[in-house]
């Protein structure tokens, strides 16, 4: 199904499956969301539950590049398993992931604080063939919405 796009929280450009609401983000995009919206909640923490351990063994091809994404338990606050490219840099959550480790307990932010962001290694833009963010002279967001 082809991917549109969405803003998320206001500001943020994401790709959006309209069918089941999930959505392809850059990683350093995702974590500076996460930052700030765990800085700024305000509302009681969800309770935890425990993570299914069945999402862990899923497969899901990656919107861009169609390589396997990588599964795996979100690093942080929150039990959610989310899918991740290395090639292409992108996080894929589900609707209900990215409410569920911002609303985590545990630690938060400081006020003012500056999230640590994941950086891309340096594109060569004249091996262009190369650069994750492109392939066969189609950007990422461009392919990620079958344009």
């Amino acid at each position: 199904m082809p991917l549109e796009f969405a803003t998320l929280h206001g500001n943020w450009r994401v790709c959006l499956c309209p069918q089941c609401r999930g959505f392809v983000i850059e990683k350093g995009c995702l974590a500076t969301i996460i930052h700030q919206k765990r800085m700024s909640f305000q509302g009681e923490d969800l309770t935890p539950t425990p993570m299914d351990h069945q999402e862990l063994k899923s497969e899901l091809d990656c919107p861009a590049c169609l390589e396997v994404m990588e599964t795996h338990p979100y690093y942080g606050p929150g039990t959610v398993v989310i899918n991740s490219c290395e090639g292409c840099g992108v996080a894929w959550l589900d609707h209900w992931e990215l409410a569920a480790i911002i609303q985590a307990p545990g630690k938060r932010p400081d006020r003012g604080s500056s999230p640590i962001v994941p950086t891309r290694p340096a594109i060569d833009f004249a091996a262009r063939e190369s650069d994750p963010m492109l392939r066969n002279g189609a950007s990422l967001l461009h392919l990620l919405l079958g344009i």
